[in-house]
């Protein structure tokens, strides 16, 4: 062997080896990111995990994982942000990773792309969803009385690409409470929010947070370059976004769609907890 076929098959090692571990190992180093908001109207305690681009029926990810770690987690409530199903094919996964979720939490979801575009159709992903104890808020709100004086709002709105996103019609008649939180797949969604919220200070309250997914991070990260993010992204990738009083927290997603590869980019449970103890 020459030099120049030992470099060519030493590259083509090198690139089936990245391609090994971004396929099959770190679609599975699901990360679990702790964040803390302190308010001194917040309760006590209030812990709420988010998952995200579930994309059911992924060949490289474990979804029995994702369900054990929720349950080590064991917060008060569960947010997903989207994109649960890509097709018909992904309903006995689906049907699976709820065998091993833990359904004593009560979780919300909101509507992305893939859910809309799938071939399943939203009306039966929601469907789907509502049957396993899932609440759809699409482009709805849910009141939540929490301990003691304390009360949150959930508020969820439509996909920006496939949908219909309508935040005023989601808030219409929603009281006042100690936690607001929108749920968005999409986060140039977030911008909405901002103009809304500008232009209506008297019907829009300040979110406390805003949640959204889409991105996947990117999928591929070169120390900071995300060289691909979707249409709806708006410029948001991963992590947080603080504008003004608005803060925006984009996941990296679990599943991933079209091609299923991560690197320098693992799958992601948020958890946040709302605390009046600094």
């Amino acid at each position: 062997m020459n030099r120049k076929e030992f470099l060519q098959r030493a590259s083509s090692l090198g690139i089936a080896s990245l391609a090994g571990y971004s396929l099959f190992v770190e679609n599975n180093l699901i990360e679990i990111t702790n964040h803390k908001l302190v308010q001194p109207h917040y309760p006590t305690r209030l812990r709420i995990a988010q998952i995200s681009d579930l994309h059911m029926g992924g060949m490289a990810t474990n979804y029995q994982k994702v369900a054990e770690l929720l349950h080590q987690i064991n917060p008060d409530y569960i947010l997903i942000t989207g994109d649960t199903f890509d097709s018909r094919n992904d309903v006995k996964a689906f049907n699976e990773f709820m065998r091993h979720y833990p359904k004593h939490i009560p979780t919300f979801a909101c509507i992305g792309n893939w859910d809309i575009q799938s071939d399943l159709g939203v009306d039966r992903v929601m469907g789907i969803l509502s049957q396993n104890g899932i609440t759809v808020l699409r482009n709805k709100h849910q009141h939540i009385s929490l301990a003691e004086k304390y009360s949150m709002n959930l508020i969820g709105v439509d996909d920006s690409r496939e949908g219909n996103p309508r935040l005023m019609k989601a808030i219409k008649g929603m009281p006042t409470a100690t936690i607001n939180i929108i749920m968005h797949h999409c986060p140039v969604e977030f911008r909405r929010v901002k103009f809304l919220r500008k232009r209506f200070p008297n019907k829009v309250p300040y979110p406390d947070l805003c949640l959204a997914g889409h991105t996947h991070g990117g999928q591929i990260n070169f120390f900071g370059y995300r060289p691909i993010l979707p249409v709806g992204s708006g410029g948001y990738a991963a992590g947080w976004y603080h504008e003004g009083r608005c803060n925006l927290y984009v996941n990296r997603g679990i599943g991933t769609t079209k091609f299923p590869f991560r690197f320098m980019n693992r799958p992601e449970i948020a958890v946040f907890e709302f605390t009046n103890k600094g």
